[in-house]
């Protein structure tokens, strides 16, 4: 409006300014009556169709006046060309006058256009027009701001067609879309995008928008959202984290409080506002904490789940936030592919913090290279976890002193697990479970910590029994799908593994192979570990391919393994052994057995020597002390011989 009423000022003002000069200037009088007629036609045609009715206020009628007074006084003089001129005059300086009106009003004319117009209840109201308390917004997105998700905005827009075109007449009409999902997926940006691709102001809402301290105050302004939204019909209501006003009455336990008054105003107003051209927008995290009222149909008919990003939503994230603003820096295309396909289940806002940490670790510099390597590291520094915390003697791979077929496959499995995109692009693959097979003490559970320590893999630890309902195995999943990837290790296995044929409750064990399996196909980058002492009692199903594919058996130290464990302990203990104690005489003296039987007889060995020194003896491990302490160990007092006396 603005550029059009600078427009119609210049034309008129250069219309009298040539006027003038046209009846003054020694000019044919066929050519001044000529430009005369067509300047004062113009100005008529301006007048009528730009101007119209709404110019007839005080300034323009003393215009009007002014150039019939000018004219008048032409007549008497018998000057024509100064009628014309008088009249001309008139007619711009009133354009002019009603020019500069709308100049100063563009704002708030721009500002009212986009409310829309009233609600049919108010078309008669003649009164002064009111600013809405909570006033609409223009829609600062599109669905072209939305990457990918080709199927949800297709979804959405169809809804939204579908309320907005609703026959007015219509006794039932269709509304309400409540967007729910897990955090970081977007519903905010999508119920604006939305607003934005229908070409609807936009009216956003929290509960912290209409909360009050004083009672009672918080539900009236929650009904004045309401209404300022009919006012300014056609529009999108959003109410965000809608959770935190359409509380569960039924959780609720003073049924006169403030929260329940919240619930039943909302309730009254979703119904009420159908059929007066506000589309009612709601996003939740927590669709089952919702009041049952409150999501039913005929408040919310259209209930719709916003997923994490798809791959091509992922890829595209990557592509638009990464490539795109690098100029010298190697972005590896191939890569971003391979991950974006990985990262299923990611929200947009992980995946966008990702690029950031990326770009703001390397930078574009020439010799910066966006790879693999470069993703999964800003991928873990956004995670900022790596699951339960390792314990600090905790060893790397090449440190762990365990039988040679177990450092084999474990050392083989690190590889790929660190590999693992690379390695699945080639054909190869990372077991979906691996089952630790051996004695109690052999080791299995600082075989799983060295793993994660070398892979750099979180790792959440758990046992059978601390897993007593279809909730806590969610939980562990869905903290396990969130800081990926991940070794997910279940210590004691047969107590949720076991032979269902036998089980009280089969449920849990069912729950757990479905979420191994996946509802969309197994995730990428978990790795489910069970240990077992007793591998005869857990269930098939578990052991097939697929779950619990790869078998490992930790068996007891043969002498060379044992060598090494004893080599290692002697050189970390600070106790004093006889010259002839060798490591290898030492392996030979506790025999073949699990790692946690060797270590408990090398410290009651110095147990017994410290016990012994205190009475005067000698201050030196000695092969006595090392039979006695396998004997104690090994063959507890209950199964000593007749007589109580153990064998030295």
């Amino acid at each position: 409006m603005a550029t059009l009423a600078k427009i119609q000022t210049a034309l008129l003002v250069t219309a009298t300014a040539a006027a003038v000069a046209a009846a003054y200037q020694p000019l044919p009088n066929t050519t001044r009556f000529t430009v005369l007629a067509v300047l004062a036609i113009a100005a008529s045609v301006i007048v009528v169709f730009d101007l119209g009715m709404s110019a007839m206020g005080e300034r323009f009628w003393a215009s009007i006046v002014a150039s019939l007074l000018l004219a008048t006084a032409a007549v008497v003089n018998r000057n024509l060309d100064a009628v014309v001129v008088g009249l001309l005059f008139g007619a711009a300086v009133a354009v002019w006058l009603a020019a500069g009106q709308g100049l100063l009003n563009d704002e708030t004319s721009t500002q009212k256009a986009l409310q829309g117009p009233k609600d049919l209840t108010d078309a008669h109201d003649t009164g002064p027009a009111q600013w809405p308390t909570y006033p609409a917004r223009r829609a600062s997105k599109t669905f072209d701001d939305v990457l990918g998700m080709s199927k949800l905005k297709v979804e959405l827009l169809s809804i939204a067609q579908e309320i907005c075109h609703a026959h007015p007449g219509k006794r039932s009409p269709m509304n309400g879309i409540l967007l729910h999902g897990e955090p970081g997926t977007g519903k905010t940006m999508i119920a604006e995008a939305l607003a934005g691709q229908i070409g609807l102001p936009f009216l956003p809402v929290t509960i912290g928008d209409v909360a009050s301290r004083w009672v009672n105050e918080t539900t009236a302004q929650l009904q004045q959202v309401f209404t300022s939204a009919i006012a300014q019909a056609p529009c999108v209501l959003f109410f965000d984290e809608i959770d935190s006003s359409l509380i569960d009455r039924s959780s609720v336990v003073n049924g006169d409080s403030e929260s329940t008054r919240i619930t039943n105003a909302l309730l009254t107003n979703l119904v009420d506002v159908r059929g007066k051209g506000v589309i009612v927008i709601a996003a939740t995290n927590h669709l089952n904490k919702l009041d049952a009222a409150g999501i039913r149909e005929g408040r919310f008919d259209y209930k719709v789940e916003v997923p994490p990003p798809d791959k091509e939503a992922r890829l595209a994230i990557m592509l638009t936030r990464v490539a795109g603003a690098l100029d010298h820096a190697e972005f590896d295309y191939d890569a971003a592919e391979i991950l974006a396909a990985r990262w299923e289940g990611f929200s947009a806002a992980r995946l966008a913090r990702v690029c950031a940490g990326m770009l703001k670790q390397h930078g574009d510099m020439p010799n910066a290279v966006y790879s693999f390597d470069e993703w999964t590291a800003a991928l873990r520094t956004v995670q900022g976890t790596l699951g339960d915390a390792l314990p600090e003697s905790t060893v790397m791979l090449d440190k762990l002193i365990q039988t040679p077929s177990v450092c084999a496959y474990l050392t083989g499995l690190a590889r790929r697990m660190v590999n693992s995109a690379r390695i699945e692009a080639l054909g190869g693959s990372v077991p979906s479970g691996l089952l630790l097979v051996g004695a109690p003490g052999t080791g299995k559970s600082k075989a799983v910590q060295a793993l994660a320590k070398t892979t750099g893999w979180a790792l959440l630890q758990t046992t059978g029994g601390s897993l007593p309902s279809p909730d806590a195995i969610d939980r562990l999943l869905r903290r396990a799908k969130d800081i990926r990837p991940v070794i997910i290790f279940l210590d004691e296995a047969d107590d949720l593994l076991g032979l269902r044929a036998y089980a009280a409750d089969r449920s849990l064990c069912n729950h757990l192979l479905t979420a191994m399996d996946g509802a969309g196909g197994q995730i990428k980058d978990i790795l489910w570990i069970a240990a077992t002492n007793h591998p005869e009692l857990l269930d098939p199903a578990a052991l097939r391919g697929g779950r619990f594919t790869d078998k490992l058996l930790f068996p007891a130290f043969d002498r060379q393994t044992m060598t090494r464990f004893v080599s290692s302990w002697l050189t970390e203990s600070s106790a004093r052994f006889a010259t002839n104690l060798t490591a290898p005489a030492v392996a030979d003296l506790i025999g073949p057995e699990p790692v946690a039987n060797a270590v408990a007889i090398l410290r009651g060995a110095v147990d017994i020597m410290l016990d012994r020194s205190a009475g005067g003896g000698t201050g030196v491990v000695c092969k006595m002390d090392i039979a006695a302490a396998r004997t104690r160990i090994l063959r507890p007092l209950w199964q000593a011989p007749e007589g109580g006396q153990l064998p030295t």
